[in-house]
C-alpha cells in the first residue's frame, strides 16, 4: 500500500510540472527587487518593478594561444558577452515587455539578443539607454510618451527595424541610434533639441524624412555616414520636410597637388578621382605649373544631384532655397515645396472612426505605418483604393 501511495505521489507531481510555465529564471535587475525585477517564461522576458533598471556592460571575450612562426600573438575570438543576467538564455528569448511602472531601459539591457522579435515599453519609461536593444531582430517599435531621451546606438544595426514611432516628449537622440537600420520614415518631432552624429546614418531604404524640429544641430550629419554626403541621392528618399533654418551641408570641394602630368592623368585613369572632361580642362594650365614650378595645384567643386526628392519647407521658402544651393544641389534635380500649415491643422477620418492629425509633411500614420497621403486638398488615398473624408479644424 506504501508503494502505491508513492507511486501516485510521483505520477501527480508529473503531471503538474507538465502543464507548468517554463520558467527559467527570474531576480532584481535594479538597486532592489521593488526597483526592478526579471523573468523569463516560454521566451518572454518581463521587467516589472517602480524604478529604474540596472545598466549592464558588454565585451568580446579572447582566448591567448601563443604566438606564430613571425613571432605575433595569436588570438581566438569567444564571442561576445554580457553581463546582463538573462543574456546566458539569449537564444531563447523572442519577446521582450518593459512593465508600466518600470522608470528607464538600462544601458546594454538587451544588447545581442538576437531572437528578440517583439518589444513592449511600458508607459512610465522616460529614458532608453545606450545601445539597448542593438543587435535584437525587432521590425517595428513604439517609443512611447513620457520617453525624453534615447542613447547612443540604442536601436544600432537592427537590418529588421523597418518602422519606428518617435513621442512628442523626445527631447534627445544620441549618436547612431537608429543607423544602418531598415527604417522607412522617419519624423523627428518638433521637441526635439538635440540628435547625435548618424542617427539614422546609412539608411538605404528611406523614403520620407520629416524634421519638425528647428534646432540648428539638427542638419544633414545626421542622416550621413563617412564619405556619403549627399542627403537627397538617398536611392529610395521621395520626400523631406525640413524647416528653413536646415542645413544640408556645402558644395563638395577637394584639393590636389600633382608634381607630374602622369600623376595628374593618374587621378582621373586610376583613381577616378577626376572625370576624364576636367582632366582635359586642367592639362593645360597642369603644363604650365609644372614647367614654372614642378608642381601643379588645384581644387575640384561639383555640385551635387537630387534624385528628384519633394523638399516640403516649413516657413520662409527663401531661406530654405538658399540653404539648398549653399549645398551646391543643381536647380531642377528637385521640387521645393510649401509644407502645409502648422498652425492650421488638418483631420481625417479613417476607416475605424477614429480621427487623425495630418503631420506637417502632408502624410499621417496609422497603426505605426504611413498608409495615407494627401492628394489634394479635399481627399486623401488609401492603399486600397477606398476615398476617406478629410476635414478642416
Amino acid at each position: 500500500m506504501q508503494k502505491n501511495k508513492m507511486l501516485t505521489l510521483i505520477l501527480t507531481a508529473s503531471a503538474t510540472l507538465s502543464f507548468s510555465h517554463n520558467t527559467l529564471a527570474g531576480g532584481s535587475c535594479g538597486t532592489t527587487d521593488a526597483d526592478c525585477h526579471w523573468e523569463l517564461v516560454d521566451g518572454v522576458l518581463t521587467i516589472t518593478g517602480n524604478g529604474t533598471m540596472n545598466n549592464y556592460t558588454w565585451e568580446e571575450k579572447y582566448r591567448y594561444d601563443g604566438v606564430d612562426d613571425w613571432g605575433d600573438d595569436i588570438y581566438t575570438s569567444l564571442g561576445d558577452v554580457s553581463d546582463a543576467p538573462w543574456f546566458d538564455s539569449k537564444d531563447s528569448i523572442t519577446s521582450v515587455v518593459i512593465g508600466n511602472d518600470v522608470k528607464s531601459v538600462g544601458n546594454n539591457a538587451f544588447w545581442g539578443l538576437n531572437a528578440v522579435e517583439d518589444v513592449t515599453i511600458g508607459n512610465s519609461v522616460t529614458s532608453i539607454g545606450n545601445e539597448a536593444f542593438r543587435g535584437t531582430a525587432i521590425s517595428q517599435v513604439t517609443i512611447p510618451e513620457g520617453v525624453t531621451s534615447i542613447g547612443d546606438d540604442a536601436f544600432e544595426e537592427i537590418s529588421s527595424l523597418s518602422s519606428v514611432n518617435l513621442p512628442e516628449s523626445l527631447t534627445s537622440i544620441g549618436m547612431n541610434a537608429f543607423s544602418r537600420t531598415s527604417l522607412e520614415n522617419i519624423t523627428i518631432p518638433e521637441n526635439v533639441t538635440y540628435v547625435g552624429r548618424f542617427a539614422f546614418a546609412d539608411i538605404q531604404t528611406l523614403e520620407s524624412i520629416a524634421i519638425l524640429s528647428n534646432q540648428a544641430n539638427i542638419d544633414n550629419s545626421i542622416f550621413e555616414y563617412e564619405e556619403v554626403r549627399d542627403l537627397l541621392n538617398l536611392p529610395a528618399l521621395t520626400d523631406i520636410t525640413i524647416p528653413d533654418n536646415f542645413s544640408f551641408g556645402e558644395v563638395y570641394t577637394h584639393n590636389y597637388t600633382v608634381k607630374s602630368l602622369r600623376a595628374l592623368e593618374r587621378l582621373y585613369d586610376h583613381d577616378g578621382e577626376i572625370t576624364y572632361e576636367e582632366y582635359e580642362q586642367l592639362l593645360s594650365q597642369a603644363e604650365a605649373a609644372l614647367a614654372n614650378s614642378g608642381e601643379f595645384s588645384f581644387t575640384i567643386s561639383r555640385p551635387k544631384s537630387s534624385s528628384g526628392v519633394n523638399i516640403h519647407c516649413i516657413g520662409d521658402m527663401g531661406k530654405c532655397a538658399a540653404n539648398i544651393a549653399a549645398a551646391g544641389y543643381e536647380e531642377g534635380s528637385y521640387t521645393l515645396l510649401q509644407a502645409p500649415s502648422r498652425s492650421t491643422s488638418t483631420r481625417i477620418d479613417l476607416p475605424d472612426g477614429s480621427t487623425k492629425v495630418i503631420d506637417a509633411d502632408g502624410k499621417i500614420h496609422y497603426e505605426g505605418k504611413r498608409i495615407y497621403t494627401l492628394k489634394e486638398a479635399n481627399e486623401v488615398s488609401a492603399p486600397t483604393g477606398n476615398r476617406v473624408s478629410l476635414r478642416y479644424q
